[in-house]
């Protein structure tokens, strides 16, 4: 359950954290510094009640873009603006304390 399975545009494969994970993030390389403006979440049954997405120009110091603690699973399409060439999914608290955390798909706009 690799952190590239969340962004291979693949809904077959997901990336998933460990069962055990209180907290956990996932982070992905842009490529190239964007002008950010939303993502699209695609949760399996193990997802986030609480998470933040932030973005970095250096993989170091991280800016908050969104911030939710009452995520509902499933599809989440969210709107923000930024610039970054990192991006990460901070997750804080998860719907079922007997899972971790789990994405089949991450998109970036």
């Amino acid at each position: 359950y690799e952190a590239a399975r969340a962004f291979d545009s693949n809904g077959a494969t997901r990336w998933a954290s460990a069962l055990s994970a209180g907290s956990a993030s996932l982070s992905v390389d842009l490529g190239a510094y964007y002008n950010l403006t939303g993502i699209r979440l695609s949760w399996e049954a193990a997802y986030a009640t609480g998470y933040n997405i932030q973005v970095s120009s250096d993989n170091i110091n991280w800016s908050n873009l969104f911030s939710r603690t009452n995520g509902s699973g499933g599809v989440e399409n969210l709107s923000f603006t930024g610039q970054g060439r990192y991006l990460r999914i901070n997750m804080t608290s998860k719907a079922n304390p007997a899972w971790g955390y789990s994405l089949w798909d991450v998109a970036v706009y």
